[in-house]
């Protein structure tokens, strides 16, 4: 649990190690990080799930 920027930060490094279509990053945040999006997504596919939690899983992986 932390704070802004290090979630943005954290998946940026992470969808760095993404080489190839069949892997993919889990993120588990308390919203989805609408910030990242337009950032990423001319390169990466992504699918938001809500968690019965209230938080929200956004799994990442190339198109």
């Amino acid at each position: 649990m932390t704070g802004p920027p290090a979630p943005m930060v954290n998946a940026m490094c992470g969808l760095k190690l993404l080489d190839s279509s069949d892997k993919k990053l889990v993120m588990i945040n308390h919203k989805p990080p609408m910030g990242l999006f337009p950032k990423i997504e001319d390169k990466y596919a992504y699918v938001i799930e809500e968690l019965e939690d209230g938080r929200h899983k956004i799994i990442f992986g190339v198109k």
